[in-house]
């Protein structure tokens, strides 16, 4: 079962100050998935375009999630299998970094692992 990284609560953009992924910050805007968002470009990703969002269900639960621009178009990733996805043929260290913003959004108590 794919693990879901869940907010706790409604969330805002100051609550990722200080995150980065590659050099990549989070800001307001349009990611590929979800529209007027919480969104980082993570630059120097393998071959697609590559975003990490906050995505809202519409009745209140916001998850965060990485988004690809793929060849057939966006696709989205459960944040529990967007370490691989982001780590594929990575010569830096990308999906440690990935991983260490998870770690801080919950040691900020901002989010939990669900399944």
């Amino acid at each position: 079962m794919t693990k879901i990284l869940r907010f706790k609560e409604k969330t805002n953009i100051t609550d990722f100050e200080g995150l980065s992924v590659n050099g990549g910050a989070f800001k307001e805007g349009d990611g590929f998935i979800q529209k007027n968002t919480i969104v980082m470009d993570v630059p120097d990703t393998f071959r697609f375009s590559t975003k990490i969002e906050v995505y809202s269900n519409g009745e209140g639960i916001c998850d965060l999630i990485m988004s690809q621009f793929l060849t057939r178009g966006p696709e989205l990733w459960e944040m529990g299998d967007a370490f691989y996805r982001i780590g594929f043929n990575d010569e830096g260290n990308t999906e440690q970094q990935l991983r260490n913003l998870c770690d801080e959004l919950i040691n900020r108590g901002l989010v939990d692992w669900v399944n």
